[in-house]
């Protein structure tokens, strides 16, 4: 029986969320009810009644596997015409993603995860050796926030399949490195990030985006009606690049997430996910409990989580907030990645210092790329941009933390112009 064939525009009438159609590669899959069942979250219906192909490969280093999950979804195929009516810089990055694989370039090396997790060890064992030594808890603090930002960048690459082809061996490893290294939970870590990068820098998609009412990143934003009428206006706004520094970075790890990870917990907790996070704290009660009284150890984790906060934050804003912020929209997965991210200079020390997470660019592009292989592959990206005329930007470490400082200064001088004038559009 020959299958259906439908056209783009056919697809693209089917973008609700109880009627959603996604095409990948020449297959029209009917999603609708399938996706609130998806392993990975409803994330996928961000791209419902659009081409969907690069985030499905994006976030499913087993493709195989995928289309035979897929299979009872598909209806049909694309008609010949809309197959190949696909703008010319996807038609180019699908060239490039396919070089790259049979190069090897989504092959990881073991050496260097061994390596890191040696390191993430090391830290950890001098961190008690110097508190029972010195009776510092600021050494000892300083020394567990990097096993912890470490141990951080290790999960990071467990968390996108991006080590293992099996995503099961990737989950089990995630477990261990997001749960029992750092104490928070793996999915409430996939639901939160999975979205960040379907849609990056998309207003109302984007988790990372979602920091109002206390600070603002966008400047149509602050221009705009608010979902929610009470975010309209908050007198503290215009004041945000100064407060920022002591409740932006300081409380991210410290107090966000926590909270987020206990609510998570309470409503989609599952018994693994718990039990490792449970033995983080098993762990580390159990190594500074005999050395230090219960409120100092208590102490001792949150200046560890204050120290974290301030380092994380900062990196993972440096590359999207600086960047524009839109409603959602259906460019294309370049294009939109492009638009919403920046890469901050290489070299030994950024690259050790953000987890490879300088090179965000090609991270967007490739999330379940092993990132030891960004600087072999960033060259290539920065020539297919500007074939295609795609903006390419990229900047020094410090200048990123100043470009975060900026964007806040410039939303806070665009709300002020706003509210003075009484001007809020729709």
């Amino acid at each position: 029986i020959m299958a259906a064939q439908y056209s783009r525009e056919d697809v693209a009438q089917h973008d609700k969320y109880d009627d959603a159609w996604i095409v990948i590669d020449e297959g029209v899959y009917n999603i609708s009810d399938w996706a609130y069942k998806h392993p990975g979250g409803r994330v996928i219906l961000y791209y419902r009644g659009q081409d969907a192909t690069e985030p499905v490969k994006a976030f499913h280093p087993d493709m195989e596997k995928t289309n035979k999950y897929m299979k009872p979804y598909r209806i049909g195929t694309l008609t010949p015409e809309s197959h190949k009516d696909i703008p010319a810089v996807i038609a180019d990055f699908r060239i490039l993603r396919k070089e790259l694989e049979e190069e090897g370039a989504f092959k990881p090396r073991v050496s260097f995860y061994m390596a890191y997790l040696l390191q993430i060890i090391a830290l950890e064992i001098l961190a008690a050796l110097t508190l029972h030594y010195t009776g510092s808890l600021l050494l000892t603090a300083l020394l567990l926030a990097t096993s912890q930002i470490q141990a951080g960048w290790q999960q990071h690459d467990f968390g996108h399949c991006a080590v293992f082809k099996s995503a099961k061996l990737n989950q089990m490893m995630h477990y261990f490195f997001i749960g029992v290294c750092k104490g928070a939970l793996s999915w409430w870590w996939k639901s939160r990030h999975n979205r960040h990068h379907a849609k990056t820098n998309m207003i109302k998609l984007d988790p990372d985006m979602h920091v109002e009412p206390m600070f603002s990143f966008s400047e149509e934003l602050v221009s705009k009606k608010k979902w929610k009428p009470w975010r309209r206006f908050v007198p503290v706004l215009p004041y945000q690049k100064f407060y920022w520094f002591l409740f932006g970075p300081p409380t991210v790890t410290t107090f966000l997430f926590m909270w987020e990870n206990t609510v998570f917990m309470a409503k989609r907790g599952i018994a693994i996910d718990i039990i490792a996070v449970y033995l983080f704290f098993v762990r580390f009660d159990f190594v500074y409990a005999p050395m230090l009284p219960p409120f100092q150890v208590l102490g001792l984790y949150f200046l560890m989580r204050f120290i974290e906060s301030h380092w994380f934050t900062w990196v993972t804003s440096m590359n999207h907030l600086p960047m524009p912020k839109k409603e959602d929209s259906r460019d294309d997965w370049v294009t939109l990645q492009l638009q919403g991210t920046q890469n901050v200079a290489n070299g030994l020390f950024s690259d050790w210092f953000t987890g490879f997470l300088n090179y965000q660019i090609e991270h967007h592009l490739f999330p379940n790329m092993p990132r030891h292989h960004y600087p072999e592959v960033a060259g290539r990206v920065k020539a297919l941009c500007a074939k295609h005329n795609i903006p390419y930007h990229s900047t020094s470490l410090w200048k990123s933390f100043v470009d975060v400082v900026d964007k806040l200064s410039t939303v806070s001088d665009k709300y002020v112009e706003v509210k003075s004038k009484g001007r809020i559009t729709e």
